[in-house]
């Protein structure tokens, strides 16, 4: 009796002790890999990492990463193809707060953007309204671009843009703070619903100053636009 005992208690011992090793084992792997997100140069080798995991036809590519994947850090330059289309980034600042999880799944509180310029040489084709517009998950960020340059079909350049971006889930939220655009500054409210049929509202507020010419002076115009609807 008392070998039979001996051997249950051994029998229990080695399956409670392989019961623990291994929600231990995960949490060692789980702080070592939260431990190396800290390390200098972690930010580079995710940007790396994304390169590889793309899907074909699409190319990531950067250069003068410094920074981790707690903290953020500097991107001095970043671009991302796939066909016509390109998009070059020069002297990002990324900020990352993880402790924003409790509110969404993304650790980005901030971007900063010296230069964002936009190439758009694909082929014109009709265009199909928009159904829904979602986001797996909600996400709220600042962004700051110094200069934005699109070129396409037309070319527009605007500076100095700050705005504020959210998505809870049903909707789009875009506050911008500042736009420069030509001679005018201009603040945007706008809201998108991310399902149909999918409703939107935008209202803009802005100041123009057109140029002097001849005996006329320069004068400062108010602009105020609305546009409510549904996107399609």
């Amino acid at each position: 009796l008392l070998q039979r005992l001996a051997k249950g208690l051994g029998a229990l011992s080695a399956v409670s002790l392989s019961a623990l090793l291994g929600p231990l084992v995960l949490l060692a792997a789980l702080w070592g890999l939260w431990v190396w997100t800290g390390t200098p140069g972690s930010l580079g080798t995710a940007l790396n990492m994304v390169h590889w995991a793309l899907p074909s036809g699409q190319q990531l590519r950067s250069a003068d990463v410094q920074g981790n994947l707690q903290q953020g850090g500097r991107i001095g330059q970043i671009s991302w193809q796939s066909g016509g289309l390109q998009v070059q980034a020069q002297g990002t600042q990324l900020v990352l707060d993880w402790s924003q999880l409790w509110r969404q799944a993304w650790p980005v509180q901030s971007i900063r953007i010296q230069s964002l310029r936009v190439q758009d040489q694909r082929p014109s084709k009709p265009v199909t309204p928009l159904t829904e517009l979602r986001l797996p998950l909600p996400l709220q960020l600042a962004l700051q671009v110094d200069q934005f340059i699109w070129q396409g079909s037309t070319a527009v350049t605007l500076s100095d843009v700050r705005a504020q971006y959210a998505f809870d889930g049903q909707a789009h939220r875009l506050n911008v703070d500042s736009l420069a655009l030509a001679q005018g500054r201009y603040t945007v409210q706008a809201r998108l619903q991310g399902a149909a049929p999918m409703a939107l509202h935008i209202a803009v507020q802005g100041q123009v100053q057109t140029p002097a010419s001849g005996r006329t002076p320069a004068l400062p115009l108010q602009v105020l636009s609305t546009v409510q609807g549904q996107l399609s």
